[in-house]
């Protein structure tokens, strides 16, 4: 790995972004969290070098890494360093016209701010750049059209960063008209984009404070909002707007034959917490193969072995017999137990045999 570091000072891209692509393998297969934390600095600017020179398969490329890094290193000052050092370097990317690169890139910003941020100030700071990026003016319609999955990207990555963000000390002058575009986005032919504009009003419903997202005055501002679906008069309330979001769910579920956890949930009626939901969906969508091996480290470190006593390990009798042990035992037991029983019949017999003969001696006594 060391050698694989040098690399990502190379000149040529191409030797740069085979670097880069064994680290990703690296992360993925193993939790590498020993080699993160000793190189964290060095990982951390040699990609963002990539982001400033290279391609856009290298920031494709480097964006996975930093996002990984942040994964693998865990909440923490690292963490946080990255956030900080990151984001305004990361933000620059979103004016790429490469869908495959802002679909990473959206990826990694969500991922480092949900990882390294350490207050809703810092959380809302990247909120608004993902907002900022989806409601920007098309130029054209064929960009547009091409957008589709870069949208849904971003509502996805935008409600991942709100489920950690306590309603009440969000900014309202931020999200005015939340409610007003993901309620026109249910209407959409793109299953994806409908599905995360469900989750998205879902998880606002779940954190209350609606009046932090609803507002008419966005829709003036957005031509492509049906201005007559005003959301304040389709719902005044948190529970109509759960039964909304609850019968667009179904729909989608009925349309679609995607296995999504959110929906289902949401068709149950909000039984369960959106927002560990999304969570989780988003973490096992970002880290694909490698979701197990990070899971099953978070689930050691959380919970610990079982250990005997200290008095059951000095004693040789605090060890359990194995399973094949006690079967054998019992099957003994179960065979001098049939002996024991086939004895006992065998005496009664020749007892009650002893008997009858005596008795006939005395038939003739009975018969008087």
């Amino acid at each position: 790995m060391d050698r694989v570091l040098d690399d990502l000072l190379q000149k040529r891209g191409s030797t740069r972004e085979g670097a880069l692509s064994s680290i990703i393998d690296s992360f993925s297969v193993k939790c590498r969290g020993q080699f993160a934390r000793k190189n964290f600095a060095t990982l951390m600017y040699r990609c963002l070098n990539s982001f400033k020179k290279g391609s856009s398969k290298e920031i494709i490329l480097a964006s996975r890494v930093l996002g990984l890094l942040a994964v693998t290193i865990g909440c923490g000052d690292n963490a946080h360093e990255l956030y900080k050092e990151s984001v305004p370097i990361i933000s620059q990317a979103f004016n790429s016209r490469n869908e495959t690169c802002l679909l990473s890139v959206i990826d990694c910003l969500a991922i480092i701010t949900f990882v390294g941020g350490n207050d809703s100030e810092e959380t809302e700071a990247s909120m608004q750049i993902l907002w900022n990026f989806i409601n920007s003016p098309i130029e054209n319609v064929v960009e547009r059209k091409k957008s589709d999955s870069i949208l849904s990207a971003t509502i996805s990555a935008w409600s991942l960063l709100l489920t950690t963000v306590d309603g009440w000390n969000l900014n309202h002058n931020h999200w005015r008209g939340a409610i007003t575009f993901f309620m026109d986005l249910l209407e959409v032919e793109d299953q994806s984009i409908s599905m995360s504009a469900v989750e998205a009003l879902a998880l606002i419903c779940e954190l209350g404070c609606l009046e932090k997202f609803d507002s008419d005055s966005y829709a003036d501002n957005m031509s492509f909002i049906n201005k007559e679906n005003n959301v304040l008069d389709q719902c005044s309330s948190k529970q109509e707007l759960q039964e909304i979001v609850s019968n667009h769910a179904k729909r989608l579920v009925r349309l679609t034959a995607l296995d999504n956890s959110a929906a289902r949930i949401m068709k149950m009626n909000f039984s369960w917490k959106v927002l560990k939901v999304l969570e989780v969906k988003f973490l096992k969508h970002y880290l694909e193969r490698g979701f197990i091996t990070h899971m099953l480290v978070v689930i050691r470190v959380f919970v610990p072995e079982q250990r005997q006593s200290d008095s059951e390990d000095d004693s040789p009798k605090g060890h359990k017999p194995s399973d094949s042990a006690l079967r054998k035992a019992k099957t003994r037991l179960l065979n001098k137990q049939r002996v024991l029983k086939a004895r006992g019949r065998s005496k009664l017999d020749s007892s009650q045999a002893s008997l009858f003969g005596s008795q006939s001696k005395f038939e003739p006594l009975s018969k008087l």
